[in-house]
């Protein structure tokens, strides 16, 4: 499912964080592998483009790319 959302958590150390995104329960989980914006660290506030797929224990984030820095 093809979404956007708004970075609520992101922790540039551990190279993951947390995407909230309208109708979806809870935030979506997104690692810093799947950020597609070449040299792009997420921040608080960001916009981002997103596709989501079922993970494990929350919804997973794929397919990451900024569309407006927050």
């Amino acid at each position: 499912m093809e979404a956007t959302g708004k970075v609520e958590y992101y922790d540039v150390d551990r190279g993951f964080g947390f995407v909230g995104c309208a109708g979806i329960d809870g935030t979506v989980f997104v690692h810093a592998s799947n950020v597609r914006t070449e040299g792009t660290t997420l921040q608080v506030g960001d916009t981002v483009a997103l596709d989501i797929v079922p993970g494990d224990r929350r919804p997973v984030g794929k397919r990451v790319t900024l569309i407006y820095g927050g």
